[in-house]
């Protein structure tokens, strides 16, 4: 077979996921083939070996592996317990074969050849699977690895000296499958880049294609999260990497000519402005001088490749032509470099040669527009996108505008802004900036609110459509708002009040029956009015609307069905106003001013004779879906507690979803009720029904998550925890190859929001962290559903003999930065700042939510939970690996502790300093709990060392004291148990959801430490079957019968479950007959009992294993 057949088969392997398969055939090909060695490395990493993966990449760099600073310390960080003792048995192998080999020629010299010496076979050597560089790798103990993260050295940005002769720098394809293999799968960028550079640093002229690729190999690393906080690190490695960049663009600049020239120096502008961007972040005087250099150095070659354009003969061209030619590309190109040129401009405050180059540009852009609406007609016949080519007029002249207004030539600036809203005459944006530069004018905002009412003139005269414009209209609204901000304080503000109220009733009476935005363009300002004002003005601009909404909310009565959707609006509109005024008035007056909610189900029965869309596209919301959801929000108020009540909202919705099963609203209200009828598997299906996708998963998981985790559904808990965790290393590797893409396009602003958007949303995303520590809180209850499951069966620290191989397999994926064992580095200093956290939840699907709104943890809350989840998991380790270290006694006598135990045990009481000093625990049940959790981990760090306080390193010497010690911590930790118990079983209100979290958070590491401490007492021969005759013994099984007890207690909170629904025909009288199935009936009240069950059976099952397992500490010797 040819070696193209060879590589051929291997190809296929891979692409067909048969990595064993592809292994076996790398394993076949001679050592000298380096595409063959990168491909087996590939093949390791896909298939789960990811250090044998790691060592083979070591191989290929062979001495030079000193020099790889991140591939070196992945090499210490990434062994796991059965790469140690794979090393050793490999270690130990060689050795016996070399001593045996030297056996064999000590024989064969003592006696004499016989016969004929046989050929020796000439075929090379195969690959070995685990070959190792001749470097040594050194081992951290696991304690070390877990208290201090891998940190790059000082000369981490060293390269190898020059090897033009290396083979691998000859051959781009290997060389380009060895990076991506590194940054995709290894999580090695830096180690990629570093491996570029010392590839352009070998030849005097590298080639054009060597130099793009170092070039875009930067990318992984700028969006990396593990370089995202410079202070993890010894210096900004992400502003090292960005000089870097530069250097090689501008390399690449002087080697082409022409465009390609001019694509070069816009990424080493853009290299520039990157470094702008993280340098502004520090407010010492020094970054501010060196920003200002940047920004020059960034406007100068910017500068420079507009010339070039200008030298080709490009920098006249316009749309037109450039699409003639099938230039596009390149207009493309030099459109980005304009608008780079004009923000270099604008970083140094240089507002006259920023308008001059604006207005220079309008020159060679279409100046009439007949011109371009013929354009943009064509291209919509040609099938092209009128955005292919920019800037566009409209966004030269808006820059025109913002520059004008901030130099403060405003009447200038009015005189653009006017031409623009004649043609785009709802664009808000303008709107503002429009009524800003009138404020500063003598005649103020008259002159907007007079332009305003002509451009109202003009439409109703030569629209025929009847269409509204809403811009014109709102601004209005706008110019009575701010007359109300620019009141001098402690002035009587009734007067402006009313005229905005008058305003927003006018708004509202002309776009309510075209649109239902209407409510949500008028809500901010009703924000100011029921929030801002003084009381007697709230009191009056209350009355005054819910006076006008009495006679504006009339039900849709036009036979007419046009008409009747326009009054359906109208209708929809009305109530959601009145909903908002409402609910900033006192309880006592709410249900006063609301109308009866069975109306709004009578004109969503009656309207569905009129529901054309329901013919025309199924897939469609129903216009009339709108009344659900606001008789939704009126039973909620009067009562989300109330199970009967629950119960008829989840049937209002059920019928809702079954005549528009689409809508995703009416999905997401029923995720709310059925989480507060503890029906999350009912919850869950809807949820699933949503077809969340990609970055949703971001936004919306916190929908879900918290009903999951207050009904037990750990398991599926786990499931979207994972669909969160896997967006973030899909979005890390698309981040840098579509940013990769659009630089080698011309399309630097677009690379710039893939960077910007991966460095500070995703790479600090607040879901992201909630999820880690939500997966290490319910790995132990993974595969709850099967018959025969019992805590830890799979994953987690339990106490069980598979904790040490569990914690050294945690510890070795805790530095991986989108693992969720990252969140072990939570409870740092670092971590504590909440502002650096990015908030990625999308509250806005949840518009119909104005009467009663659902709680919705705050970013403070999951980041002190996060930290506490980092503290406890990382105690559950760190005490495993005390036990690992133990050593007991030995012929009835103590034994001295090894340094390592002596390590570990060190830093099990350090982390318990800490986590007393970090933890913001408030509620008496859960410090209770807290502290149970340390007093078994002090017995563990005490009892082979000596020292139970970090803070008093008094040593205890004799087992004696030992014993007295350590049953006075028990004892302790027995009353903690015993007032804990008192406090859930006097607690009130919704216990199964607080029970339902306290079990993984708290509950679940009390009970693992428990395991644990009765571990290490049976090397010290204090096992369970010694409670009578040995303190500590009997002091343990105390401590085990209060949490049996304890969770006795959390086993009855959920014993109403399930609750026997029926129909609730007090309140549903005339509702259900009418507008409800008897199916839907039926069927929903089974569904909501069948979930009911499921979270009793999930809560039950995990407190009767834990406490079977308790019961054996009181067996009698």
């Amino acid at each position: 077979m040819s070696s193209s057949n060879k590589l051929h088969a291997i190809y296929a392997a891979l692409d067909n996921y048969h990595y064993a398969k592809a292994i076996k055939l790398c394993l076949q090909q001679p050592p000298s083939n380096l595409l063959v060695r990168v491909l087996m490395a590939h093949a390791l990493a896909k298939s789960g070996q990811r250090y044998k993966s790691l060592q083979v990449v070591a191989a290929l760099l062979e001495e030079q592996l000193q020099y790889f600073s991140e591939l070196q310390l992945e090499l210490v960080y990434a062994q796991s317990q059965e790469d140690l003792d794979a090393n050793a048995a490999t270690a130990a192998a060689a050795s016996l074969a070399a001593q045996q080999s030297q056996q064999i020629q000590s024989v064969a010299k003592k006696g004499k050849a016989k016969g004929k010496k046989k050929a020796t076979s000439a075929t090379a050597s195969p690959i070995e699977p685990c070959s190792t560089a001749a470097t040594p790798v050194k081992h951290l103990d696991w304690i070390d690895r877990l208290d201090h993260p891998p940190r790059l050295p000082q000369d981490w940005d060293r390269v190898p000296p020059p090897l033009s002769d290396w083979p691998l720098f000859h051959d781009e394809h290997t060389l380009a499958t060895l990076t991506t293999l590194m940054y995709r799968h290894l999580r090695l960028p830096l180690t990629a880049f570093m491996l570029y550079k010392w590839a352009v640093a070998s030849f005097t002229t590298p080639s054009q294609t060597l130099l793009r690729k170092a070039f875009l190999s930067g990318l992984p690393v700028l969006v990396a999260p593990q370089y995202a906080k410079s202070q993890q690190q010894p210096s900004n490695v992400t502003h090292v990497i960005l000089q870097s960049m530069q250097a090689v663009a501008l390399q690449l600049a002087g080697r082409v000519q022409g465009t390609e020239s001019v694509l070069a120096l816009q990424w080493a502008a853009q290299a520039c402005t990157w470094q702008i961007d993280l340098m502004e972040r520090h407010a010492n005087e020094d970054a501010a001088m060196t920003t200002s250099t940047m920004a020059r150095l960034t406007e100068l070659l910017v500068a420079r490749a507009l010339d070039s354009c200008s030298d080709s003969g490009q920098a006249l061209m316009t749309m037109d032509s450039a699409i003639a030619k099938d230039e596009s590309s390149d207009f493309l190109l030099q459109s980005e470099c304009f608008l780079l040129y004009i923000d270099a401009l604008d970083r140094q405050g240089k507002l006259e040669e920023k308008l001059h180059a604006i207005v220079e540009r309008l020159k060679g852009s279409a100046t009439e527009e007949s011109n371009e609406n013929n354009r943009n007609r064509d291209n919509q016949q040609r099938g092209q996108d009128q955005q292919l080519v920019y800037p566009p007029r409209r966004t030269l002249l808006d820059l025109q505008a913002q520059t004008l207004q901030t130099m403060g030539r405003f009447e200038e600036a009015l005189v653009i802004l006017t031409s623009q809203l004649q043609l785009y005459p709802d664009n808000w944006s303008f709107w503002k900036r429009h009524a800003e530069c009138a404020a500063k004018l003598e005649s103020g905002t008259q002159v907007t609110s007079a332009f305003a009412f002509e451009m109202l003139q003009q439409s109703e005269t030569t629209c025929s459509s009847g269409l509204l414009l809403r811009g014109p209209c709102l601004i209005r609204v706008e110019l009575a708002y701010q007359s109300c901000l620019l009141q001098q304080p402690g002035s009587n503000d009734q007067l402006l009040v009313a005229k905005l109220v008058d305003e927003i009733i006018v708004y509202s009476s002309q776009v309510a029956p075209r649109a239902l935005c209407c409510y949500s363009d008028v809500e901010p300002y009703l924000n100011y009015i029921l929030t801002t004002t003084s009381h007697p003005t709230r009191e009056m601009a209350s009355r005054r609307l819910l006076d006008w909404l009495l006679d504006f909310r009339l039900p849709p009565v036009s036979e007419d069905g046009k008409e009747r959707r326009s009054e359906l609006r109208k209708y929809i509109v009305a109530i959601q106003l009145t909903h908002k005024v409402v609910s900033h008035m006192e309880r006592t007056c709410q249900f006063e001013c609301l109308p009866d909610w069975k109306e709004y189900l009578k004109t969503w029965e009656e309207f569905k004779a009129y529901d054309i869309i329901h013919v025309d596209d199924p897939k469609e919301n129903r216009p009339a879906d709108e009344l659900i959801l606001l008789a939704v929000q009126q039973l909620l108020l009067q009562d989300s507690s109330d199970d009967a009540n629950l119960v008829l909202i989840s049937l209002i919705l059920e019928a809702g979803m079954e005549y528009s099963p689409y809508n995703a609203s009416l999905k997401i209200a029923a995720l709310r009720v059925y989480g507060l009828l503890h029906a999350a598997t009912r919850a869950y299906d809807l949820y699933q029904c949503l077809f969340i996708k990609h970055i949703q998963y971001e936004s919306c998981a916190y929908l879900i998550l918290p009903i999951l985790r207050d009904n037990g559904l750990y398991e599926e808990t786990l499931d979207v925890c994972k669909q969160v965790m896997r967006l973030q290393r899909i979005s890390l590797n698309e981040a840098a190859d579509y940013s990769g893409r659009a630089m080698e396009n011309g399309a630097r602003s677009k690379a710039d929001e893939f960077v910007q958007f991966q460095r500070r949303q995703l790479s600090h995303s607040l879901t992201a962290l909630e999820a880690r520590g939500l997966v290490l809180d319910a790995a132990p209850m993974f595969g709850q559903a099967d018959s025969n499951w019992v805590p830890g069966a799979f994953h987690g620290i339990i106490g069980s003999d598979m904790d040490y191989d569990r914690a050294t397999e945690m510890i070795t994926e805790a530095h991986d930065p989108l693992g969720a064992f990252a969140i072990l580095q939570a409870q740092r200093n670092s971590d504590k700042n909440y502002c650096q956290w990015s908030d990625n939840r999308d509250l806005e699907v949840l518009p119909h939510e104005i009467l009663s709104r659902r709680k919705v943890e705050s970013t403070e809350d999951i980041v002190r939970d996060a930290r506490q989840r980092g503290h406890v998991h990382g105690l559950l380790l760190r005490a495993t690996l005390c036990i690992a270290s133990s050593k007991g006694l030995k012929k009835g006598k103590v034994v001295e502790p090894s340094d390592e135990a002596k390590s570990r045990c060190a830093c099990l009481l350090a982390a318990i300093e800490a986590f007393s000093n970090d933890c913001c625990v408030s509620a008496p049940l859960h410090k209770d709990l807290v502290k149970a959790l340390l007093c078994s981990c002090r017995v563990i760090a005490g009892l082979d060392t000596g020292v139970f306080h970090a803070t008093d390193q008094t040593t205890v010497t004799s087992l004696a004291e030992k014993e007295s010690t350590i049953v006075k911590i028990l004892e302790e930790q027995q009353l903690a148990l015993e007032s804990a118990m008192k406090e859930l079983s006097r607690m009130e209100g919704d216990v199964v959801s607080f029970v339902s979290r306290l079990l993984p958070e708290c509950v679940v590491p009390v009970f693992a430490l428990c395991q644990i401490v009765s571990k290490l007492f049976n090397l010290y021969g204090w096992g369970r079957r010694k409670r009578s005759t040995k303190p500590c013994a009997a002091a343990l099984a105390n401590v085990a019968s209060a949490l049996a007890a304890l969770l006795v207690v959390a086993s009855k909170s959920v014993a109403g479950l399930p609750k026997a629904h029926e129909v609730p025909v007090n309140l549903a009288q005339g509702v259900i007959a009418d507008i409800i199935s008897v199916k839907v009936c039926r069927e929903t009240i089974s569904s909501i009992r069948h979930s009911q069950e499921v979270t009793y059976e999930r809560i039950t099952s995990l407190c009767q294993e834990m406490k079977k397992s308790l019961e054996s500490f009181n067996v009698q010797e």
